[in-house]
């Protein structure tokens, strides 16, 4: 019964042998799921460091092209204002603000 201890000492040879068996099976799958759970824990931390580092070249090579152009878009301004263009046209043909374009011009 549950509730009740075993006495190894009133096994028969054979109840003891696979008494011993049993014990045997009892620690392969307890080793057995150890193995697993630390492997997959293991397989898991990896795949989340691999989507990580993934998703941080794919927002820097986004982040990148959004900086190049912006400073694309403030080369050419400054190129239109020194050819002479008015204001007016520098921000419609660049999509930069009146009062950024002037800011520009006052660093310059």
């Amino acid at each position: 019964m549950a509730g009740e201890q075993l006495n190894l000492l009133q096994l028969s040879a054979e109840e003891l042998v696979q008494y011993e068996r049993h014990l045997g099976s009892l620690r392969d799958t307890k080793s057995y799921f150890r193995t697993y759970y630390s492997d997959g824990r293991r397989d898991g931390l990896l795949e989340g460091r691999v989507e990580g580092i993934a998703q941080g070249i794919t927002q820097g090579i986004a982040q990148g092209k959004a900086e190049g152009k912006a400073e694309g878009k403030i080369e050419v301004a400054l190129k239109l204002h020194g050819l002479g263009l008015p204001l007016a046209e520098i921000c419609k043909a660049t999509d930069l603000t009146r009062e950024t374009l002037e800011k520009l011009i006052l660093d310059e």
